[in-house]
């Protein structure tokens, strides 16, 4: 299937699911209010939808919602506190999980990020890296790598990862028990 079927796809899943177009229209007014326009609801929040259509599952409502943004080098946890606190006052039965790109690379060891699109492309398995954000133009996606492997119920590790980082989360998130028909890419040790 080609990439703009994939991007296709993956849209209209977003849009047919009400949770997540709610999420994402109070995350558009919370983000537009902080003059923030560098912001993604991504992650699990996405993935998952996906693996849950492609199993045959109703999506539950996730276990967080991931709302990812980069606003300056260095970050600034008191207005990511603020606008978690803020969402959750929009939709407090919403799962909220707020983290600036600005300092994550800290938590990574990275030199400093400069966007979400940048930060995505670290994270510890590729399919994980996807984001969606609601714009006036309609949604708009981050992908680093791309959704073939996302829609091939495939989970690839990041090559600029330690590959010990991505069969530790594999284990700890228990994907492969929850999904039976993802499979974890093989990798050869280093």
């Amino acid at each position: 299937m080609s990439t703009t079927c994939l991007e296709a796809r993956l849209l209209t899943l977003v849009a047919d699911c009400p949770l997540r177009m709610r999420a994402l229209r109070h995350a558009a007014a919370v983000m537009a209010d902080a003059g923030i326009g560098d912001w993604y609801l991504a992650a699990g929040a996405i993935r998952n939808l996906v693996w849950d259509q492609l199993h045959g599952f109703v999506s539950p409502v996730p276990a967080d919602l991931d709302l990812i943004y980069f606003n300056t080098p260095g970050g600034d946890i008191e207005l990511e506190l603020q606008l978690q606190q803020r969402l959750l006052q929009l939709s407090p039965d919403l799962p909220w999980s707020v983290k600036d790109q600005g300092w994550m690379h800290l938590k990574s060891g990275d030199a400093p990020y400069h966007s979400t699109f940048e930060a995505m492309g670290r994270w510890p398995e590729q399919e994980t890296a996807i984001g969606v954000r609601l714009e006036a133009g309609g949604l708009q996606l981050a992908v680093p790598f791309g959704l073939e492997s996302l829609f091939a119920l495939r989970l690839s590790p990041n090559p600029a990862r330690p590959l010990a980082l991505f069969y530790s989360r594999l284990q700890a998130k228990r994907w492969l028990e929850h999904y039976p028909l993802l499979r974890a890419l093989s990798v050869a040790a280093d």
